[in-house]
């Protein structure tokens, strides 16, 4: 399925005041700014699909309602509109009576109020993140950040309390490389890409990291010898070459 956005008043307004991270279940899934798509999913599949909303300061420009849907590709039954009526005047704002969102991740003391969390014992936009260390929220999100453009974790992420939660395909401190640029042969058993990237850097470089048994570039060396024994007396490529990556390379004979 593919879960897209599809504003109904106001384009000029809505699209660039309201930002949308989405987010499913589904193992096979491409995330962009606007859809979330799913690729081998069966009619009786189950996945969930979030979508956090992010409203930009712009929608108090006109600080009128509006509304925008979301809706399942191909499916005209699936259409869902969100309503906005924002709240642009934080003075004497009265609390919610609903605190949930604020107290499910270890802040019981937190209260809604204006539409946000007022944290107690944590920090966070949902009261996610410790304070001990002494760092503060921002001073957390700097942790994530890579590159001159100082793009939270590379793009390719979202900062969770000063570590990066990688997109699928993504990996490394600041998600810095790609999967696909790496062929280490995790699937066969045989090692796992991991990411070198410094904090000045835009992307990363993948490597292999070799799982035991197997050593080379991108893990396709085997480190056993039994390939290269003689069956009958045991000894290695007969005493006449040496055993590399399970074969024999024999040596040179004189004449």
């Amino acid at each position: 399925p593919l879960c897209a956005l599809s504003p109904t008043t106001s384009p000029s307004n809505v699209v660039g005041g309201v930002r949308i991270k989405f987010d499913s279940t589904c193992s096979d899934k491409k995330i962009t700014n606007s859809d979330i798509s799913c690729k081998g999913v069966n009619v009786k599949d189950e996945i969930q699909i979030t979508a956090e909303i992010e409203l930009d300061q712009k929608v108090c420009e006109n600080r009128s309602p509006f509304s925008f849907e979301m809706h399942v590709f191909g499916q005209s039954s699936s259409t869902m509109t969100v309503n906005v009526d924002p709240i642009c005047e934080c003075k004497n704002c009265p609390a919610e009576g609903n605190n949930a969102p604020c107290n499910q991740n270890g802040d019981p003391r937190a209260t809604k109020k204006c539409g946000a969390c007022q944290c107690v014992d944590k920090q966070g936009d949902t009261c996610q993140c410790s304070k001990e260390g002494g760092l503060e929220l921002d001073q957390l999100i700097e942790q994530c950040e890579a590159g001159p453009g100082k793009l939270e974790c590379s793009g390719h992420g979202t900062c969770h309390c000063g570590i990066c939660k990688c997109n699928p395909g993504f990996i490394g401190k600041y998600c810095g490389c790609a999967k696909r640029n790496a062929n280490c042969g995790a699937s066969e058993g045989r090692g796992d890409p991991q990411c070198e990237q410094k904090k000045s850097e835009t992307s990363g470089k993948v490597s292999c990291k070799c799982r035991s048994g197997w050593s080379g570039e991108t893990c396709t060396c085997s480190t056993k010898t039994d390939q290269c024994k003689d069956p009958f007396t045991d000894q290695v490529c007969n005493g006449n070459g040496k055993c590399n990556c399970n074969e024999c390379e024999c040596s040179s004979r004189k004449e």
